[in-house]
Formats: structure tokens, C-alpha cells, sequence
């Protein structure tokens, strides 16, 4: 059975992590497996998987028409957050940032988790610096304003970055009016 196949391909050594999920509403099936081996010393770190998620709602919240890939981002997103959010080579881009533009990582924006900071240290080294601190999205937004500097003009080029699926999380809470995790569920 299913349940037996997920636990004999988890027994193997170099598996660390494993989810398996699978529902058939005329079957009546509801199933959601997972697997971990971690611990205290081996904290799991979900990386960039959320991005999918993120990406999943954003399109869901197109399909049901309560926003656009071609929306700008201030529809969305408070003034004071937005402001000062892209200022590259004297001009400032925060308007004509599109929900596109930050899903396809083409706004220009830089990462907060991995660039290089104006000074001090990026998000990855904060971390490992103040591991007990939890960010609020907003917060790593404004730690982004303070301490980087953007690559580019929206839709000129590609910048894999962080920051920009923090904006979209923000984006979903405000349309949907729940927390992003509530909407993940």
C-alpha cells in the first residue's frame, strides 16, 4: 500500500525530509504523509518551497479575478511600505512594480536573504547573528529599504530574490484578508 511505499522510500539514509499528500474527493481519499529526521541540532529549513506556494495563491487569487499579473503593487501594498522601496539611478520605480514583475523576479529588487548590504550583514548572517529574533514581513521590507539597493528597472532583467515573495505574501494577506499561513491551509 501507499503508507508501506512512503515509509520503506523514507527508510533510506539520505533521506532527510519527505511530504507525500494525495486526495480524490470520489474515491473519499484524504491523505497526507510526511517524514522528518531532524532535530534541535538539524533545524529543517523550508527554503524555497514556500515560493511555490505563494506563486499557487497569487494565481488562484488571479483565477477568482480579485487581482491582475499586470496590477501594480501600490493597489496593494500601504504607501509607507511602497515608498522608497526601488530607487535605482536617481528615479523611483516603486509604482511600476507589477505583481508580474515580482513572481517572474524581474523587478529588480534586491534579495535581502543573500545580497550584499549597503553595510553590515544580509539576512542569512542576521540570522546566525540574532537566531531567536522573528521578522514580520514588514520588518524584512524595511530592512531591505535601509540596507540595499536595487539592480535594475522593472522588467529589464532577472534577479532571483526573496524580497519580492515577502511583497507577494503581503499582497495575498491584504486581498484575502487572512494571514499568509491561513491562506496556505
Amino acid at each position: 500500500d501507499i503508507i508501506h511505499l512512503f515509509r520503506e522510500a523514507t527508510s533510506n539514509i539520505s533521506v532527510h525530509n519527505a511530504f507525500f499528500a494525495m486526495h480524490g474527493d470520489s474515491l473519499e481519499i484524504d491523505l497526507n504523509l510526511s517524514y522528518g529526521r531532524s532535530s534541535e541540532h538539524e533545524p529543517y529549513y523550508l527554503a524555497s518551497i514556500a515560493k511555490t506556494f505563494t506563486a499557487t495563491v497569487v494565481g488562484m487569487l488571479v483565477n477568482q479575478g480579485k487581482l491582475s499579473f499586470r496590477d501594480p503593487i501600490t493597489d496593494y501594498l500601504s504607501q509607507d511600505l511602497v515608498e522608497g522601496l526601488h530607487l535605482f539611478d536617481g528615479k523611483n520605480y516603486s509604482a511600476e512594480i507589477t505583481i508580474a514583475h515580482l513572481l517572474n523576479h524581474t523587478s529588480g529588487l534586491p534579495d535581502y536573504f543573500e545580497d550584499q548590504p549597503i553595510s553590515g550583514s544580509n539576512m542569512i548572517n542576521r540570522i546566525f547573528e540574532e537566531p531567536n529574533k522573528f521578522w514580520e514581513p514588514e520588518e524584512i521590507i524595511e530592512f531591505t529599504k535601509a540596507n540595499f539597493k536595487p539592480h535594475f528597472a522593472p522588467g529589464t532583467d532577472y534577479h532571483y530574490t526573496d524580497t519580492e515573495y515577502v511583497l507577494l505574501g503581503l499582497i495575498a494577506q491584504h486581498v484575502t484578508g487572512l494571514e499568509l499561513h491561513e491562506i496556505y491551509q
